[in-house]
């Protein structure tokens, strides 16, 4: 039975704040619908220096603000968001290209992992897993970012992009901070390849036609990994994370080095 292979259903992605009245019935709709399986809608990122435009829609001034409407308007019983850092990158002649966003990274899991562990619901995450639109790259000194043209029907834009592909242990970087924050649902961005990233832009962990991307055999030693660690950690409850900053271990002040998250077993 095919059904049984689907453990979860994502009915929105990245909502406005005005949406969640409506997103609300539709949640407790599917929830009847399919009563074995986790229902979840995925919230919008805290505003980083990559998508400083981003906004949350009428009604949320905040980051904060925006998941505490959701949680009180939706009543969800599993939390899920995205974050796709950039780890800095430094160009040609030592010139910085990118910004190093993990200490956002880090913030953004403290802002739902505290309302998590409130709620005593699941954290679940997408985590970037590959290149976005690496190919197309080119750098926008005035805009101070990596920008691509994305073509749209009827017309296009230009997108500060800062993403180039990934180290594995970039993304076991990634994992381990989510785990460490007590995340229980990691989800790729993205296993399969973007429709329209299909000349090569961003295959994903597999290709469009299901064959093994580059990043296949790294994702595959990072879920065995976390398939031994899986029985242990799902029984744990996140009590609070440290973290332990350094000057000049990733470039910059104020990037943590050390990750400490203590954690709990089920009573």
């Amino acid at each position: 039975n095919a059904s049984k292979l689907v453990i979860a259903i994502n009915i929105a992605d990245e909502p406005h704040c005005q949406d969640f009245a409506q997103l609300a019935k539709t949640y407790q709709q599917a929830r009847q619908l399919f009563p074995t399986k986790r229902i979840f809608i995925n919230l919008r990122p805290i505003p980083d220096f990559g998508n400083s435009t981003l906004t949350f829609g009428v009604g949320c001034e905040t980051y904060e603000q925006y998941v505490d409407t959701f949680i009180e308007v939706v009543k969800p019983n599993l939390l899920s968001y995205d974050y796709y850092p950039e780890f800095g990158r430094v160009g040609d002649g030592g010139t910085a290209r990118g910004p190093d966003l993990r200490l956002m990274y880090l913030r953004n899991l403290e802002v739902l992992r505290v309302r998590a562990v409130e709620l005593d619901v699941p954290l679940w995450m997408y985590f970037v897993s590959g290149s976005l639109f690496a190919a197309s790259l080119e750098w926008n000194s005035e805009r101070g970012c990596l920008q691509t043209v994305v073509d749209y029907p009827g017309g296009s834009s230009h997108c500060c992009e800062s993403h180039t592909d990934l180290t594995e242990a970039q993304i076991n970087w990634q994992v381990n901070a989510a785990v460490t924050f007590g995340v229980r649902g990691l989800i790729y961005f993205t296993y399969g390849a973007i429709s329209d990233a299909g000349s090569g832009k961003h295959p994903g962990v597999v290709t469009a036609g299901g064959k093994p991307a580059p990043h296949y055999w790294e994702a595959q030693r990072v879920n065995k990994r976390l398939a031994n660690l899986g029985p242990t950690l799902m029984q744990l409850r996140s009590l609070a994370t440290v973290q332990l900053l350094c000057d000049a271990e990733f470039g910059h002040t104020g990037t943590a080095k050390r990750l400490l998250g203590r954690l709990k077993g089920s009573p």
